[in-house]
């Protein structure tokens, strides 16, 4: 019983984790959007030129691509950990 007591508790924490870091990765995500949206309409006040709207949009794809493979990174991770955790419980 007490083992499976154990069990539950750590899947408990595990998944805490987990929504706690998505919810962290959210709350980056916005904030950088954000921050880019601010710089897109400083940049296009200053200069209304083309080039730099598609030098602003290349940095914004640069930048969703790194939070999607930083994301990616940390559910491998997190999943890693879950299955180290339940084979640590069944052997």
């Amino acid at each position: 019983m007490i083992f499976i007591i154990i069990i539950i508790i750590i899947i408990i924490i595990i998944i805490i984790i987990i929504i706690i870091i998505i919810i962290i990765i959210i709350i980056i995500i916005i904030i950088i959007i954000i921050i880019i949206t601010i710089i897109i309409i400083i940049i296009t006040i200053i200069i209304f030129i083309i080039s730099s709207i598609i030098i602003i949009m290349i940095i914004i794809i640069i930048i969703i691509i790194i939070i999607i493979i930083i994301i990616i990174i940390i559910i491998i991770i997190i999943i890693i950990i879950i299955i180290i955790i339940i084979f640590i419980f069944l052997f």
